[in-house]
């Protein structure tokens, strides 16, 4: 889901501190349920609950990309009021 959310964010112009962090979430969710199509068939469970569950994990892929969002700005800050002007 990385490489399908660099992809996404790839294809917008702009810097990444650029995203806000709406988004952001949009464009994990995307990313991640982009990856879960190609299991959408497999298993026991049936197809509908195989779409619950990829709506689950795209709802994570989603919270998880907003809060690498907010680690990596709150890393950029720290650095650089650390750098010597």
């Amino acid at each position: 889901s990385g490489v399908a959310f660099a992809l996404l964010l790839g294809a917008r112009r702009g810097a990444m501190a650029d995203v806000s962090l709406m988004r952001c979430a949009d464009l994990g969710f995307l990313a991640t349920a982009i990856v879960q199509v190609a299991y959408l068939g497999h298993g026991d469970a049936g197809l509908a609950a195989n779409i619950k569950m990829a709506v689950l994990f795209s709802v994570i892929g989603g919270v998880i990309a907003m809060i690498w969002l907010v680690m990596g700005r709150s890393w950029v800050a720290v650095r650089h009021r650390k750098l010597p002007t």
